[in-house]
């Protein structure tokens, strides 16, 4: 049997829950809490699995905890914008939660003011 991913609830058997961590392998979606709500995104393959493992111990994370890895596998899932129809989400679905106060984006770096120098032309 897989071990469960998120905590066990005895209001539904152990087939089920078998099947529901099978399915959040290939329709799993990531939820992601914002001060305006909650979204759904859908991870391709390969980072639902990342995905599971990041939430094998935890069903919520606040995205300050997550390593720069992981912080970095949510923002590419984010910026693909796929997102999931909340009303057809099944919860078991759900992989897990980031708490974020708002949808990460790529910010460019800009550049230092102080200490700049121009070169002189000769």
């Amino acid at each position: 049997m897989l071990p469960p991913f998120f905590p066990v609830r005895p209001d539904i058997p152990v087939e089920e829950r078998t099947r529901m961590s099978i399915a959040r392998v290939f329709r799993g979606v990531l939820q992601i809490s914002t001060s305006s709500g909650a979204r759904y995104l859908k991870p391709r393959t390969w980072e639902r699995l990342r995905l599971l493992w990041v939430f094998r111990n935890f069903s919520i994370l606040p995205q300050t905890v997550l390593s720069e890895r992981e912080r970095h596998l949510v923002q590419a899932v984010c910026s693909r914008r796929r997102f999931a129809n909340p009303e057809n989400i099944d919860q078991l679905l759900v992989i897990g939660a980031i708490e974020m106060t708002a949808l990460p984006l790529k910010i460019a770096p800009v550049p230092h003011a102080f200490g700049a120098r121009r070169q002189r032309a000769s």
